[in-house]
């Protein structure tokens, strides 16, 4: 009887054991709870400024180069910088010495051609009137491909304008290369417009033309593309603009105009110095409030509604609510 209470007693100790180590497994020991860190802002005063609006109005006149169209003798200017001229007008002339030769030459030649048809047409045969037809065709085709020579001597305005440019360098009876720019004029009334080759465009984008850009040209309803020859540095952004600036660049359309492009562009600022601000972070809204949490005296977070008034991209002006010094919650 003795011995199994003692073997009860033992079984019993041995259990209480396993029990507690099972216990103990189960309820691991727990770390201490971690406070959360709370990210404070004392009030103070600062500046805001906010760009309130962007406008960028583009002007393009229209700009023709008159070109040497091949290398030869230049005669003189007929006008110069400055001089309004009409389309059509002969604004400067090339020497036709050697080309007048050629004409006459040439002429010659029509007419000799001219005889030996003839002779060949009162002759019957068929055959030689042919073949002296052929000949004055030839003849004819080379006396004016030197007529239209010599009309490009003659350099003729291609529009209504004003004279913006003749090359200093060029003198009478220089030998002038072909392509050498002598003149420039541009049309004062054209309208015409410079478009950022984007879908999304926006005039106010016109501050941002660079050199090499592709650039949509929109005249009396036609379309055409261009690139951006000639442009001052772009700002990085928009806030470095000054309130009020001129961006003079030039467009060209291939084997057609160029065109003079000044970008007038306005910025409309609002300006608070000297304010309450706060972190745009440490202010929350609901429905038509506005409100931040304000460390109490003990250092407990306390509501606290607020009137607001500008905000840039990092800072709210804050007009009612909160004085220098107090401690606010960010986040």
């Amino acid at each position: 009887m003795r011995l199994r209470r003692w073997m009860a007693l033992v079984v019993g100790v041995v259990v209480l054991g396993l029990v507690g180590c099972k216990s103990d497994l189960l309820v691991p020991d727990l770390p201490e709870p971690v406070q959360p860190q709370i990210k404070v802002h004392t009030v103070g005063r600062g500046d805001i400024l906010v760009l309130r609006t962007l406008f960028a109005r583009c002007e393009a006149r229209e700009r023709y180069a008159v070109r040497m169209p091949f290398e030869g003798k230049f005669t003189k200017y007929k006008m110069v910088t400055s001089s309004n001229v009409f389309a059509g007008t002969v604004i400067a002339e090339m020497d036709t010495t050697v080309i007048d030769g050629k004409i006459a030459t040439a002429q010659a030649a029509v007419n000799s051609a001219q005889a030996a048809y003839d002779a060949a047409v009162r002759s019957g045969n068929e055959g030689n009137a042919i073949r002296a037809n052929i000949t004055l065709v030839e003849a004819r085709r080379d006396l004016s491909a030197l007529e239209l020579e010599k009309r490009r001597c003659q350099f003729i305005a291609p529009i209504d304008g004003l004279i913006t440019y003749n090359s200093p360098d060029i003198r009478p009876g220089d030998t002038v290369a072909n392509d050498t720019p002598l003149y420039t004029i541009t049309d004062n009334n054209a309208q015409v417009f410079v478009y950022r080759d984007n879908p999304d465009y926006d005039m106010n984008d016109a501050w941002m033309f660079l050199v090499g850009e592709t650039v949509i040209v929109e005249q009396g309803g036609k379309t055409s593309r261009g690139v951006i020859t000639q442009a001052p540095s772009a700002f990085a952004d928009m806030e470095d603009i000054p309130n009020s600036y001129r961006r003079r660049v030039v467009a060209e359309v291939p084997n057609a105009f160029m065109l003079n492009v000044e970008c007038t562009i306005s910025k409309i600022i609002t300006e608070r110095r000297d304010v309450i601000v706060i972190p745009k972070e440490a202010l929350h809204a609901f429905e038509d409030r506005y409100f931040v949490y304000v460390l109490d005296a003990n250092g407990l977070p306390t509501q606290c509604d607020v009137r607001v008034g500008e905000q840039d991209d990092l800072m709210v002006e804050i007009i009612a609510g909160l004085v220098e010094g107090d401690q606010v919650v960010v986040g």
